[in-house]
């Protein structure tokens, strides 16, 4: 063994190693009217009412969906890339005057692995939208290739104007189960739940089946055992909510209201911390865009109390925290239905200003 030693030790410093990620570049910086403390820059612009965003499992590279130009795309340390394009699009709203607003595709992809991809078709009409899973072929200059969907789901409800399940985003997964918020009627709110193996997605939790008015699920988390799901509720009124639902039961354990954050639209925990989070209020408006606001929100047993760090954002839609601690944020930009979309990275969330 004494001989072998030194052949063994020879061989492995041999082995290919991975090469060390380059350090991500320096960002134009953008004034969001930040706290001290908080730094903010811009990740990826060009967008076009841009949406979820995620992390390639290994590289941690920022994955965004494009939605408006019916894209996915990986935010590369020498750019942007296409993961999945050409994906359907339509516009949310159709005006009496025939004006079409907010032009949505895609509105959330999230890694199953390294390799696939699991994406909102969310540019089909309510009814008949689902989930793909797709292998992006991005990187060798080939179409990515969609190797199976969900089911759609149905009406739910006797209403004229029940379509079914759409905009499908929001996700959240706990190992072969993924949670996925739901638009469709308005009257009848649910948060469906994906298997993952059998590829079959039910409509799930109802808040309005246990006496919550607010609709609009926008973001699921997991969190204490259970989900917590955040509604944004009426677009320009202040009635935004938090929802903690127990798996096991299927009820709504705990609500949280969010007052002074009109229209919340992300969630993202605070890395290290266990009841405080990063909500995105978009301050939404039918045809434009204002000033939202980012705020630390820290859940108590039975109190709420928000901070806001930001108020001077963008439209600012969905955030999570990157695995390098920064919180990245989507945004509409100064105008919907234009490429003036950005992704914001923010930093300062470290220890003293918790």
């Amino acid at each position: 063994m004494q001989k072998l030693l030194p052949l063994l030790l020879l061989l492995a410093g041999c082995v290919a190693r991975e090469p060390a990620p380059q350090p991500w570049p320096e960002l134009p910086s953008i004034d969001i009217g930040l706290s001290a403390g908080y730094r903010a820059g811009v990740a990826a612009d060009g967008l076009r009412n841009p949406s979820f965003v995620s992390f390639k499992p290994g590289t941690g590279e920022p994955t965004v969906c494009d939605s408006g130009n019916g894209r996915v795309l990986l935010i590369t340390r020498n750019g942007p890339r296409t993961l999945v394009g050409d994906m359907a699009t339509e516009f949310w709203k159709v005006l009496d005057d025939g004006r079409k607003l907010y032009q949505v595709g895609p509105l959330a992809a999230l890694w199953l692995d390294g390799e696939t991809l699991i994406v909102s078709d969310s540019g089909q009409p309510d009814g008949k939208e689902s989930l793909l899973w797709v292998t992006p072929r991005g990187a060798s200059g080939e179409r990515s290739e969609v190797v199976a969907h969900s089911n759609t789901i149905a009406p739910t409800t006797d209403d004229e104007a029940d379509r079914g399940e759409g905009n499908l985003t929001g996700f959240c997964r706990d190992g072969d189960t993924m949670y996925v918020c739901c638009h469709g009627n308005d009257k009848k709110t649910w948060v469906a739940v994906a298997d993952l193996k059998t590829r079959k997605l039910s409509a799930s939790f109802s808040a309005d089946d246990h006496g919550i008015a607010t609709n609009s699920p926008m973001q699921a988390r997991l969190w204490r055992g259970g989900l917590l799901v955040l509604y944004s509720g009426a677009g320009g009124v202040d009635d935004g909510l938090l929802v903690y639902w127990n798996l096991s039961s299927g009820k709504p354990q705990q609500q949280w209201k969010l007052p002074g954050l009109w229209d919340p639209m992300g969630l993202a925990q605070i890395p290290g911390s266990a009841d405080e989070f990063v909500v995105t209020d978009n301050a939404w408006a039918l045809g434009k865009v204002n000033e939202g606001k980012l705020a630390r929100v820290k859940l108590g047993d039975d109190t709420t109390q928000i901070t806001v760090i930001a108020n001077r954002v963008p439209g600012p839609v969905n955030c999570d925290f990157g695995p390098d601690g920064e919180l990245y944020v989507t945004c509409l930009g100064a105008k919907i239905d234009t490429d003036e979309g950005v992704l914001m990275r923010v930093s300062g969330f470290e220890a003293e200003n918790r």
